[in-house]
């Protein structure tokens, strides 16, 4: 008997051990050396001596045939034939070290689209099985067709959407997962009409400063301030939800708000959960002056919130109680959507056609800034965004007087 109650007995090919157990069991170990010239074992034990020896004849028919891998190699391809694309993108979030509210957006991208498809509003019937069956195939089993298959379902299903990019790009990425961790060799997920389907993007409304204006006169004192913010200073909304009487403060140059936090919508049900985070950006964490017609009402709200009880909301550290500048009559922070839907009904009892939603408030600051002379750098610095191209092409819109300006810079010069 070897060492540790190992009891050894020799196949005829390959070595089976027997290790005693408490309560007069025994367990078997097999182990032989393969075609690499090194010793490999199950990886487990056996309950009888016979299941280990079949298991050693399964290694040597892997041999004489010529397709023989290593057992650990063996194991992790059945592992991976039993992971489904389900269990993949659950394995892929799990792994992402992002926050829990861009957490939330792609699981709903993703279970609208794969893991539960959801009805189209208006659709005869439900979505194909081109669709609804991919969240239970097995990841070995999708090849490109597959992806193509399930790619070209959705859009004849739901239309040309964005959110199908999305739920794609998102789909892709789980994958390029599974060729990192060796379960593929390359990545099945790829589908070349996928640029070619892009939606056509809306044509955004610039708000205008007569139009920013008329919106605030159209809006209700509760939501006012944080329209006036989003609107008028381009802070983001749930930046402007977020703050709190300690973050206004008067100084000589004027109010200044300390934009460090962030309120967002974590969905939880039907009503939703507001989830304190840090700001969207590095670059979010800020202090700013506002306009002194902001400034003075901005004052008297801070000096509101400081009389009203606490707000108790999830943070990412606990619950976090807090002393917003807007709530509701409740007594809660506001919805991001439900101050869309004030600004939305603002705008159109001021005749504004287009769309009009708090986000367009960075593109009309974002021109005002620029018009004013300020540079890129410092328009992201109060805007809260590094990304300069962003400033430069997503935010800024040439207004019609600076091409009238344009066009009188292209005048001859006097005497030459």
């Amino acid at each position: 008997m070897g060492k540790g109650g190992h009891r050894r007995r020799r196949n005829e090919w390959g070595r089976i051990n027997e290790k005693k157990l408490s309560g007069g069991r025994s367990q078997f170990y097999a182990r032989y050396i393969g075609p690499d010239n090194r010793e490999h074992t199950a990886g487990r034990g056996f309950d009888t001596r016979q299941d280990a020896q079949f298991w050693l004849l399964g290694q040597k028919r892997l041999i004489d045939l010529d397709t023989w891998t290593p057992p650990a190699e063996q194991r992790a391809g059945k592992k991976a034939a039993s992971l489904t694309v389900a269990g993949l993108i659950e394995k892929h979030l799990e792994q992402l070290n992002i926050k829990a509210s861009t957490r939330d957006t792609y699981t709903r991208v993703l279970t609208n689209r794969i893991l539960e498809p959801a009805k189209a509003p208006g659709a005869p019937g439900l979505p194909p099985k081109a669709v609804t069956g991919l969240a239970a195939t097995p990841v070995v089993n999708v090849t490109r067709a597959r992806a193509r298959e399930w790619w070209f379902g959705v859009c004849d299903y739901y239309g040309v959407q964005e959110f199908n990019h999305k739920a794609y790009v998102l789909l892709r990425a789980a994958f390029n997962r599974a060729v990192e961790d060796e379960l593929l060799e390359v990545n099945p997920i790829f589908v070349a009409e996928v640029a070619k389907t892009k939606p056509a993007k809306l044509e955004k409304h610039t708000l205008t400063e007569a139009e920013v204006r008329a919106i605030l006169q159209h809006m209700s004192g509760r939501y006012w301030l944080v329209a006036a913010l989003a609107l008028w200073c381009g802070i983001r909304i749930g930046e402007a939800l977020a703050l709190e009487a300690k973050h206004v403060k008067e100084t000589p140059a004027g109010v200044e708000v300390h934009i460090c936090q962030n309120v967002q919508r974590i969905r939880n049900g039907r009503a939703g959960l507001m989830l304190m985070t840090t700001p969207k950006t590095e670059a979010g964490n800020r202090r700013i002056l506002v306009p002194g017609f902001i400034g003075t009402p901005l004052l008297e709200a801070a000096r509101a919130a400081k009389k009203r009880p606490p707000v108790v909301v999830p943070s990412d550290n606990g619950p976090a109680r807090l002393y917003p500048l807007c709530v509701t009559s409740s007594g809660r922070i506001p919805y991001d959507g439900e101050v869309r839907k004030m600004v939305g009904r603002a705008a159109a009892s001021a005749g504004i056609e287009g769309r009009a939603n708090p986000h367009g408030g960075r593109t009309f600051a974002n021109n005002r800034l620029m018009a004013a002379g300020l540079t890129p750098a410092a328009v992201g610095r109060y805007l809260g965004q590094k990304d300069k191209a962003t400033i430069l092409n997503n935010y800024h819109t040439a207004t019609d007087a600076e091409v009238e300006r344009a066009v009188a810079a292209l005048e001859p010069t006097p005497g030459i």
